[in-house]
């Protein structure tokens, strides 16, 4: 039977009743996201950096002036992985981890990877197509995915969200697209994969994370490298 993750499973109450901030966000990773997390947290480097693996998704997000952006997305889910990175100091890091998480496909079976101006999205045939990235948001970490929109992601119509604060007053989120929140979200067949002992994804990680503690690593034309 397919896994099926639902708004009240995450947020704890039916979609259009007062959220708690009290409450926050459940969140379960699929066997593929908790593979990635913990094949990093392998490697010394993200040992040491334990926060930079991220990507559970927040219970809003303030866009300033009291505006709160409600949704339920591929990260409350558990499909989603956020691997942070310095925009000063770890742009060799993430263009090597891009080319590592690349060449790891067939093994890992993420759907998607975006990072800076780059994705790489699944084929409909099973084959991988990096290409051109335009709608920001991901200068500062590599997103990697197990995700599929349609026919996987059901929805409902609404705009606000009650939201009951720590401090007990109770204000409105509102839905991030402006007219609807998903209410389930199915994972994919790939997000049943488990990688966490493969030997091959551990090296990988391992090589490119301690040549980068060791300056070894170099920020390159990343389309160009991806043959984009």
């Amino acid at each position: 039977m397919p896994v099926v993750i639902t708004y009240k499973q995450v947020f704890g109450v039916d979609l259009g009743d007062e959220v708690q901030e009290s409450h926050g966000v459940t969140y379960t990773a699929c066997p593929a996201a908790g593979s990635l997390r913990k094949q990093l947290f392998k490697t010394s480097y993200y040992t040491q950096n334990a926060s930079k693996v991220q990507g559970v998704g927040p219970l809003f997000v303030d866009w300033g002036n009291g505006l709160l952006k409600h949704e339920f997305n591929r990260h409350h889910a558990g499909l989603a992985v956020d691997i942070m990175l310095s925009q000063k100091t770890e742009v060799p890091l993430g263009h090597a981890l891009v080319l590592a998480l690349n060449r790891l496909g067939t093994v890992m079976k993420w759907r998607s990877i975006i990072y800076q101006d780059v994705t790489i999205n699944l084929n409909s045939n099973g084959s991988r197509t990096p290409s051109g990235y335009t709608d920001g948001g991901h200068d500062d970490h590599i997103h990697v995915d197990w995700f599929q929109a349609k026919p996987n992601v059901h929805w409902q119509n609404i705009t606000d969200v009650p939201l009951r604060r720590l401090n007990g007053n109770v204000v409105t989120m509102k839905a991030k697209n402006g007219s609807s929140i998903a209410v389930s979200i199915e994972w994919t067949s790939e997000a049943a994969n488990v990688f966490e002992n493969d030997p091959t994804v551990a090296q990988e990680l391992a090589k490119v994370t301690s040549d980068f503690q060791s300056g070894q690593l170099q920020a390159l034309d990343l389309k160009k490298a991806l043959g984009i």
